[in-house]
């Protein structure tokens, strides 16, 4: 369903590109918006595609009309479909070094909490529907500037939940798992930055979730942190390194210090720790 959908719009989706192609020329040959004009430039493109990406979804919600499932699948497929669009309009690729593939049992997938972003970046990189924490602070940006679109945290929100941290959304988590979803955990409570820290902070019930769920995934993309440099002369490819834990270790048996050493090894910092609460 959602391929033929796709279909039906593509000429529309054409007739789009080709209009503001050599908009999108002049906006390289600026340094990728840097400069006042290249920026100017650089929105009126996204200005002239909104209608395209409005058509997208109102055919999603059409032709899913009371089918939940294919719904909640249809939407991940077009918020996806459009985070692509936009970091690639934004001179920020991605490559990855295994396929994901769907899963019928639940997932675990574990992340550094690195940027306020990558919410929305991991969603488009990732080849499965995943459930993504996002924070409400994406509420204050929206998806495309100067006309009353929705905002970025609005648009996410029927394939993810608040970024409230590993604690507070244990059981959430856990039943999202068991009713068959993929979900992304961010296993540090703060932003951090590898250059600087040498420890990577776990919180409380990241061992735990661990040890409850068979099919656990480690999930790196350092290069990230380099987003906000993107330009059109020096754009950001991001590296998305996926691994299952069992090629790391195995936690059967072992004790949580080991297993988080081991995972923080993986994730390129020198040491990790559990952050004791109370």
């Amino acid at each position: 369903m959602i391929s033929g959908v796709d279909e039906k719009i593509t000429f529309y989706i054409a007739a789009y590109r080709y209009a503001y192609r050599y908009a999108y020329g002049l906006t390289r040959t600026m340094g990728g918006g840097e400069r006042r004009t290249g920026r100017l430039i650089s929105r009126m493109r996204a200005v002239t595609a909104w209608p395209v990406w409005a058509l997208r979804w109102a055919m999603v919600l059409i032709t899913t009309v009371g089918r939940k499932a294919a719904r909640w699948h249809a939407q991940w497929a077009y918020i996806r479909r459009f985070w692509r669009w936009y970091f690639a309009h934004r001179e920020c690729s991605f490559y990855t070094t295994q396929e994901l593939g769907e899963s019928s049992t639940g997932r675990l997938i574990l992340a550094v909490r690195s940027h306020f972003m990558e919410g929305p970046f991991l969603l488009q990189a990732l080849d499965c529907p995943v459930i993504m924490p996002i924070p409400k602070g994406l509420a204050r940006f929206r998806l495309i500037p100067w006309i009353n679109t929705p905002n970025f945290y609005k648009q996410l929100k029927p394939v993810s939940m608040d970024d409230l941290g590993t604690d507070a959304q244990y059981h959430n988590i856990l039943s999202l798992i068991q009713r068959g979803y993929s979900v992304v955990v961010f296993i540090n409570p703060e932003i951090t930055d590898r250059k600087l820290a040498m420890q990577l902070d776990f919180e409380t019930q990241v061992p735990s979730l661990i040890r409850q769920v068979k099919d656990v995934i480690l999930l790196d993309h350092t290069e990230f942190v380099k987003y906000p440099l993107a330009t059109a002369d020096a754009p950001v490819i991001v590296r998305v390194r996926v691994t299952p834990l069992s090629d790391v270790i195995d936690p059967e048996g072992r004790p949580d210090s080991q297993v988080i050493q081991q995972i923080a090894v993986w994730f390129r910092f020198r040491t990790g720790s559990i952050i004791r609460r109370g």
